[in-house]
């Protein structure tokens, strides 16, 4: 599938600054973004490369983050998301967008991807903790987050 003809500019700047938004955004629920957090961010997505490499749509989405940042085109509407309603008012509208227009597993593995990403980041920061579950490092808060854009998203 041609996902550059498939989705609008719009559309691409949004599935490609998903990512970015989603590393962010669960390292900020705490209200800080530690040094692990920052080294789990960067290696999650240079991995990335090379773990989706089979994805046209993850592909694409790196892609075009690189392009877009090269060029200095940072999307107003992503720009300043401050509180935990702008991110997941940012998410309902990712998924919405793949739910729409990627009706296959290419879409549902970036979504996958997104939050794989979260559980990342969030495990790398803070104490050493162990559950029951095997969170290890997620708190709760960020646990609630990260549960929160899986529903939004539809996985489990």
């Amino acid at each position: 599938m041609n996902y550059e003809t498939l989705f609008t500019e719009k559309e691409i700047t949004l599935i490609a600054f998903a990512p970015a938004i989603a590393a962010n955004g669960i390292a900020m629920v705490d209200g800080t973004i530690s040094e692990e957090e920052t080294l789990a961010i960067s290696a999650h997505l240079l991995d990335a490369t090379e773990r989706y490499r089979h994805n046209k749509l993850i592909m694409l989405a790196i892609q075009s983050f690189s392009r877009l940042m090269r060029k200095g085109e940072i999307p107003g509407d992503m720009r300043y998301i401050r509180s935990p309603e702008e991110y997941l008012r940012t998410f309902r509208k990712v998924g919405k967008l793949i739910d729409k227009k990627v009706k296959n597993q290419e879409g549902t593995e970036y979504k996958h991807y997104l939050v794989d990403l979260m559980k990342s980041v969030a495990s790398a920061s803070g104490p050493k903790r162990r559950s029951f579950f095997g969170r290890g490092n997620v708190s709760d808060q960020e646990q609630q987050f990260l549960d929160h854009i899986a529903d939004i998203l539809k996985i489990s």
